[in-house]
C-alpha cells in the first residue's frame, strides 16, 4: 500500500498538443493513477447536476447548446471578475 511518504504527485500542464495525454498514458502503463482535471470539470456541470443548475440561474439558458449542456468553448460575461464574485460570496449563506 502507498502512502503519501512513498507516493509521488505529478502535475502535467501545457497548451494544446501538448502531449499531456500521451504522458498520462506512458504513467499509466507504469502503474500510476491519473486524475484528470479536465474531465472532473466536465463532470460536475453535466444537465442536471447542482453546479449546472446554478450556473444556468445565474446566466440563463443562452449559455447551453442543443443538447442542454455547456459548449466547450463557453464564453460567460465576466462571471469570475472580482466584482461578481465578491456580490456572489456576500449574497451566499457561506461563511
Amino acid at each position: 500500500m502507498l502512502s503519501l511518504e512513498t507516493m509521488m504527485i505529478v502535475g502535467l500542464t501545457g497548451g494544446l498538443g501538448a502531449g499531456k495525454t500521451t504522458i498520462a498514458g506512458l504513467f499509466q502503463d507504469c502503474g500510476a493513477k491519473i486524475i484528470d482535471a479536465d474531465q472532473l470539470a466536465r463532470d460536475v456541470v453535466k444537465p442536471g447536476k447542482p453546479a449546472w443548475k446554478e450556473i444556468v440561474k445565474k446566466f440563463g439558458v443562452r449559455v447551453l447548446h442543443s443538447k442542454q449542456a455547456f459548449p466547450r468553448t463557453i464564453r460567460l460575461p465576466k462571471p469570475f471578475s472580482v466584482e461578481n464574485l465578491t456580490r456572489y460570496h456576500s449574497s451566499s449563506n457561506c461563511s
